[in-house]
């Protein structure tokens, strides 16, 4: 219900059970999978009613340069949720692109929707377009096909590939990316490996 609302994702919501930070009717909530009726019930997370809005919202986003793909990173100046402000509604951003990255983000209300697009058992592919310096050989585009190893020991899952052919810059190449995993700032990782 919490990450249905939007509230929290899946596991935070599960956190949110287990502080007690959750009740039903005034009561505490302490069993996961509770059955709450949004229609009858009265939902409060540190004491604020949740209600659940029968519409959702889902937004693309053309994220500058300098913002980051978080909700909460207390550290982060300018985060992508402080782009679009829809009352009523806590937007969350599916999936992540790094402060150094701009392009296509999508957020959300629907925790069901954010949970099929971000998690890896959905096997949903993202896709990245990069511009990188000189022209990779055959090699390299083979390797990360194939999925490799990275500097921290991580191997990376198999993705696809495919040239795009000369960027704008003067001796630079375009790349088309689809990966099925999203770990810290893998594209550059990857690609630097």
């Amino acid at each position: 219900m919490l990450a249905a609302a939007g509230i929290a994702s899946r596991r935070k919501a599960e956190e949110y059970i287990t502080a007690g930070r959750v009740r039903v009717n005034g009561e505490p909530v302490t069993a996961q999978g509770t059955n709450v009726d949004p229609d009858t019930d009265t939902i409060t997370v540190d004491g604020e009613t949740i209600s659940v809005n029968a519409k959702r919202y889902y937004v693309a986003l053309n994220k500058p340069l300098g913002y980051v793909s978080t909700v909460s990173d207390p550290f982060a100046e300018k985060k992508v949720v402080d782009l679009v402000k829809i009352p009523g509604s806590r937007l969350v951003p599916v999936g992540r692109l790094d402060a150094d990255s701009e392009g296509l983000i999508l957020l959300s209300d629907d925790g069901d929707f954010v949970f099929k697009v971000t998690h890896p058992t959905q096997s949903m592919g993202k896709t990245y377009v990069v511009t990188v310096k000189g022209k990779p050989t055959v090699d390299a585009i083979k390797r990360i096909s194939k999925g490799l190893k990275l500097a921290d020991n991580y191997t990376t899952a198999p993705a696809k590939v495919t040239d795009l052919g000369r960027g704008n810059e003067p001796g630079s190449t375009v790349l088309e990316l689809v990966l099925h995993e999203g770990k810290y700032r893998q594209v550059r990782r990857m690609l630097d490996a």
